[in-house]
């Protein structure tokens, strides 16, 4: 297999690619939150991790790669109090809030689309899997885990 140097930001270096199951590589990457259309900055994102995606299955990984959609918990502005981005678009759209998260969830697949982005394995509503806050809080640490280690 082919060698990758990848950029890691907390030793400001590059570092050799190894992943902890040889040949797999699992990538967990955050999606939108579906609360209005997507926009190029949007794309820009998603392009990068197509990018790798795209890389890694050419230099021969067998590739799990989760996008999470974000369709609830986002709020307007950057403190921690504050409307819901999705509950706020639903109140000046007259629509119920999961009517928005549908729409512009479908808006974010066809722009991939356009931009002819390979389909990963699997998109994650993060909704689904809250079932109370303990579990919700469980959740978003888990997208934190960092699915490789670098070799240094």
């Amino acid at each position: 297999m082919q060698n990758l140097k990848i950029y890691n930001t907390l030793s400001r270096q590059k570092e050799v690619f190894e992943s902890i199951i040889p040949n797999h590589v699992g990538m967990y990457v955050c999606g939108p939150t579906v609360y209005n259309f997507v926009h190029l900055g949007n794309v820009r994102t998603f392009l990068t991790f197509d990018i790798l995606y795209r890389y890694l299955l050419q230099i021969g990984y067998k590739v799990r790669y989760v996008r999470n959609i974000t369709d609830v918990g986002h709020l307007v502005g950057d403190g921690d109090e504050g409307e819901d981005k999705i509950g706020k678009m639903a109140k000046l759209e007259q629509l119920e809030p999961m009517e928005i998260v549908q729409r512009y969830t479908n808006d974010f697949h066809q722009v991939l689309n356009l931009f002819n982005f390979l389909p990963q394995f699997k998109n994650e509503m993060i909704v689904n899997d809250i079932k109370t806050p303990e579990c919700g809080l469980l959740k978003i640490l888990q997208f934190m885990v960092i699915y490789f280690r670098l070799k240094t």
